[in-house]
């Protein structure tokens, strides 16, 4: 889960670098910039189906909040496979 760690950008080369001198250390490399927008899309996309799947359970709508008056909305709406899918990040976690 990203609960106490880095979100960088795989292609943001100073940020990798940054978080990978810092030990030990939790980061998720993200194969698509990680802005609220693109965090609640992935949730919505790719988390909740994994985690609500065998509940029989659909996720509609997802936030994440950037503050406590702004917040990203993905919303599900009609045909998913026509949407651009979103990668796998990657977790490195060097924590014992």
């Amino acid at each position: 889960n990203w609960d106490h760690a880095f979100l960088v950008f795989e292609e943001d080369a100073n940020a990798l670098a940054a978080v990978q001198m810092v030990e030990p250390t939790k980061y998720f490399v993200m194969p698509w910039n990680p802005t609220a927008e693109n965090m609640a899309r992935y949730l919505l996309e790719v988390v909740a189906p994994n985690v609500l799947g065998d509940l029989g359970v659909v996720a509609r709508r997802v936030a994440v909040w950037e503050t406590d008056e702004a917040c990203a909305v993905a919303i599900r709406g009609g045909d998913l496979a026509a949407a651009p899918q979103l990668a796998e990040a990657v977790c490195v976690d060097s924590r014992s």
